[in-house]
């Protein structure tokens, strides 16, 4: 089990979250190496949610994928361009992970401020990505509301 690995290995997770956050926005790793270790936080995250253990983990993920968010979109304010390599599939996998975060499987959950924020980036592959991670959940919420009306009493 990753999520009772990584909370009995402090020293790992912390070097994990270091990393998924794009070295505390000092970008002093490549992108790839934050996008590879922003997926690893959020899959053991997940899998903690799945057996529903509050964890610590989930509050780190979310924290991070929004910090390379805002970096990203700083660096794209800046430099009119994302020139680095590796630095869209990052910014595409952070969406995921923050918009995932904001949507933790009901409607009633939903976070629209920080959905909005997203949809709204200055940043094509941060928006593009929102979009695709939020309508899929969407899209199972329509199929379950169609099948618990199809369904006879």
């Amino acid at each position: 089990d990753p999520e009772s690995y990584l909370n009995s290995n402090n020293d790992l997770t912390t070097k994990l979250y270091w990393y998924a956050s794009w070295c505390n926005e000092s970008c002093e790793c490549p992108p790839p190496c934050t996008a590879i270790a922003l997926e690893t936080l959020d899959d053991a995250a997940r899998r903690g949610r799945e057996v529903q253990v509050s964890s610590q983990l989930t509050e780190q993920c979310n924290k991070a994928s929004w910090a390379v968010i805002s970096r990203i979109e700083a660096i794209a304010a800046y430099q009119d361009s994302l020139n680095l390599i590796g630095q869209a599939r990052l910014g595409a996998v952070a969406s995921r992970v923050a918009c995932n975060g904001s949507f933790d499987g009901s409607l009633q959950a939903l976070d629209l401020a920080k959905l909005s924020r997203l949809f709204q980036s200055n940043v094509i592959c941060v928006r593009l990505e929102a979009v695709k991670a939020f309508k899929k959940p969407i899209y199972n919420e329509i199929d379950n509301l169609l099948n618990d009306q199809s369904t006879p009493k």
